[in-house]
């Protein structure tokens, strides 16, 4: 999504254009605000490049640029190949330092895996358990929830924010309302105010009331249903004065009466309050009335959601809660181009910034830019003041004080390129950003997940560098006396097998004296026992053991309850990190729906999946009366798992062969489930082609109304739209499928919102019910049974 579309409401950009042009930075407002953002920055400007600088390292780690120094000058991390390009006559080889195994990412990916297999649930609660509206509106929310979820591709966004909880401190998430034609649109009615006439028709003798109707000035006008030609009339009077008081052509009516035409007058007829036969009398009554003229597109909206960390948002470090910062500054890289688009009052005033003149600069482009920087980009900073920050003015300040007064509840400030203000808006900072707690932590920069692999990391590098030169120069070097071998004549000669080189030897002494042999390197023990430490120090560190994904477990049985053991204390770890994304991201649904809430346009749905066919689950705005209280993460949900270890826990419940489980397991609604755990999709399982039937059967009779037949005793019997079939049905799988859906949160909706549709299943459900009763087998006679015999008498004769 784009955060840099103009905010609805902002203020114009030119500040005056009567007497040339005067752009907000050039006001006083505009510069004052400019003076508070350079002030609350630049008190942090020294710890914020400790930190930035930190988080760079992990980023470089991260995408394999590793090996890294500090440069005083650069004022960045350098690799060999900057050290060397910088200075030709350093002493350093870049190849040595090329060998990189990435042990840092894929413990990262470990924890991001684990952690994205599902998405956090999250629960609204009514404001009031006892207010039905309130209660309706909580159910309503999870649904919005659930839509916000799917517009967003949930899961890829908690990867994103993990990557980033892993190198940097923490992630915040900006949620916004967009209207876009890319979201589809609406036919939105259109209204105007047109003249209407109220017409009372009276009795000229008595007053007795004959009615009244509306009229409005055309050329035909509806009189009980069907469209009359429409005559003369004036304010008041009888007919006959009415006609004579009618303009001529050509002049100009009298003053007072309709120049539109207006219905017939009424027949002559008896009046009920006089008892005589009058021509009845009217007077119009000028008024105006909304009327729909036709019809127009709208752009459809949705809660859009970003996230970032801290090489793009900037608040205070010491900042412990997100209440106590008193700014928030997003900056980011931007195309010139898109911005002067957005912006085109300033066009001309919108530059490429050029190379980086600052590290943040720097970071925030892909690291494999290295020295080199993107073109025809520019520094877009999004700042969210709160009041509190206006005291960084002096009290008298004129500027504060119109600051003060235009924006009492906080104020957003578009500036590009650090000089140029391109919007100036009233709004508050905790509508559209949520920031990650870390309750480990002391404040909300908080210690990066990956941190502690980072000298884990350096540490394998050099392991593998030494193993790797300790085998390329295993090979012993050979020194020879000049007076024993000619070297010229050996190697002009062709190497044979079995071949003689002549050599000289001195007076007492061997051949082998004229040679020696340098004793090669050899790796010790000690540095594959350390190899194998590091990797366990880097599982124990980070939590991610081999039961976590999948991996062999080294112990002395490796039992399956040794493997659930690990694995329980491998969550158990890592569930820290899952406790903070559902905590944060349930703060973020909240603000999402909430907003979704406000702007909602007309009753929206979104399509689920039922085995093989699909429903259509309705939020109405009908159900969004009520209050909403606490948003909280799902209590009672376990840690995310996978399908693997979904599989097993359905293999562990069919082993378990306890009745009341199994009937679970084979409930017609876990058909499909069931073959998609396994990992046959293949595989026939008895009822999943009923189940699919009757759902096509539902999603039918879902657009239609049952039928009335005459029943006995003359009181009518309700029938289904789609009749059942005594032969083929398996009346018990798709009963059960039809009374699955009847209970379910869709089935509810449609009793209350579509009860001919509910009425039209439940009558299919309820024939289903008694083609079963019917095929049942009529039940065996009992001992006191026994028909007696004619008379009365039971069969041993009178008690």
């Amino acid at each position: 999504m784009d955060t840099t579309a103009p905010t609805p409401g902002a203020e114009p950009i030119v500040a005056d254009a009567t007497e040339g042009r005067i752009l907000l930075h050039e006001t006083d407002k505009g510069r004052a605000l400019l003076d508070i953002i350079d002030k609350l920055e630049r008190a942090e400007e020294l710890v914020r490049y400790r930190n930035v600088l930190k988080y760079r390292k992990q980023l470089h780690y991260w995408n394999n640029v590793q090996y890294l120094v500090e440069s005083s000058t650069a004022h960045d991390w350098m690799t060999p190949e900057d050290i060397l390009s910088k200075d030709p006559q350093a002493d350093i080889d870049p190849v040595m330092y090329a060998k990189v195994i990435n042990v840092y990412k894929a413990h990262g990916e470990i924890i991001i895996g684990a952690l994205t297999s599902g998405t956090p649930t999250v629960r609204f609660f009514p404001a009031d358990a006892d207010d039905h509206e309130d209660t309706t509106t909580a159910k309503a929310c999870s649904k919005i929830a659930e839509l916000i979820q799917r517009w967003n591709k949930a899961r890829l966004l908690l990867m994103k924010s993990l990557f980033i909880m892993y190198n940097q401190a923490f992630v915040a998430c900006y949620n916004e309302q967009k209207q876009d034609y890319r979201f589809g649109s609406l036919d939105v009615p259109d209204y105007e105010d047109v003249d209407i006439f109220e017409r009372d028709h009276y009795c000229p003798n008595c007053g007795f009331g004959f009615g009244s109707e509306q009229w409005e000035p055309s050329g035909v006008q509806p009189v009980d249903g069907e469209q009359q030609p429409i005559g003369p009339g004036d304010a008041s009077g009888d007919a006959e004065s009415q006609q004579e008081d009618a303009a001529e052509p050509g002049e100009e009516p009298p003053q007072g009466i309709p120049t539109a035409q207006g219905p017939s007058p009424m027949s002559p007829l008896d009046c009920p309050g006089c008892q005589k036969a009058v021509q009845p009398v009217y007077d119009d009554t000028k008024g105006q009335q909304t009327k729909q003229v036709g019809s127009s597109k709208k752009p459809k909206n949705r809660e859009c959601l970003e996230v970032y960390g801290p090489l793009n948002v900037k608040i205070p470090a010491w900042v412990r809660e997100q209440t106590q910062t008193p700014y928030l500054d997003l900056e980011t890289e931007e195309s010139v181009y898109a911005m002067r688009a957005l912006y085109p009052e300033i066009e001309d005033l919108i530059e490429s910034a050029g190379y980086p003149d600052s590290l943040e600069r720097e970071v925030r482009v892909p690291t494999s830019y290295r020295n080199d920087f993107p073109k025809d980009v520019c520094t877009v900073q999004r700042v969210w003041l709160r009041p509190m920050a206006y005291t960084a003015r002096r009290r008298d300040d004129d500027a504060r004080i119109e600051i003060e007064k235009a924006h009492a509840d906080g104020v957003y400030v578009v500036i590009i390129n650090k000089t140029i203000i391109a919007e100036i808006v009233s709004d508050k900072l905790d509508e559209h950003w949520t920031i990650s707690t870390n309750p480990l932590s002391e404040t909300l920069h908080a210690e990066p997940i990956g941190a502690p692999m980072m000298p884990i990391q350096d540490i394998t590098n050099e392991l593998a560098n030494l193993t790797l030169e300790t085998i390329e120069y295993g090979l012993p070097e050979i020194f020879a006396s000049t007076d024993v071998l000619d070297f010229d004549a050996y190697q002009r000669q062709e190497a044979r097998p079995g071949q003689i080189s002549p050599a000289t030897l001195r007076a007492g002494q061997t051949l082998s004296q004229g040679f020696h042999e340098i004793q090669p390197a050899t790796l010790s023990r000690e540095v594959e026992l350390f190899a194998d430490r590091m990797t366990t120090t880097a599982q124990f560190v980070m939590g991610t053991f081999p039961s976590v994904f999948g991996g062999s477990m080294e112990s002395r049985g490796g039992s399956a309850k040794e493997y659930e053991l690990s694995k329980a204390s491998a969550l158990q770890r890592i569930s820290n990190y899952w406790i903070i994304l559902q905590e944060w991201w349930a703060a973020v649904m909240g603000k999402s729906v909430r907003s979704y809430m406000k702007h909602m346009q007309a009753d929206e749905k979104y399509v689920q999946a039922k085995g093989n066919q699909f429903l259509n689950v309705w939020i109405r705005q009908a159900d969004l009366s009520g209050e909403i209280g606490e948003v909280e993460p799902e209590v009672n949900e376990t840690f995310p798992i996978s399908w693997a270890q979904k599989r097993d826990v359905i293999l562990n419940l069919m082993q378990m062969k306890d009745p009341n489980v199994t009937a679970v397991i084979v409930h017609p609604e876990n058909a499909g489930l069931i073959a998609q755990i396994i990992g046959v999709p293949e595989l026939y399982i008895p009822g999943d082609d009923d189940r699919a039937k009757q759902l096509m059967e539902i999603a039918e009779m879902l657009l239609q109304q049952p039928q009335e037949l005459p029943g006995p005793m003359g009181q009518p019997t309700v029938q289904s739209t789609v009749p059942i079939d005594p032969e083929l049905d398996n009346h018990a799988v798709e009963a059960e499928i039809c009374k699955a859906w009847l209970i379910s949160e869709v089935g509810q909706d449609a009793k209350k919102n579509t009860p001919a549709w509910y009425m039209n299943v439940l009558a299919h459900f309820k024939e289903h019910k008694q083609a079963m009763m019917a095929m049942m087998p009529p039940p065996a006679p009992g001992p006191n049974d026994v028909t007696g015999p004619p008379g009365g008498e039971a069969p041993n004769g009178p008690q």
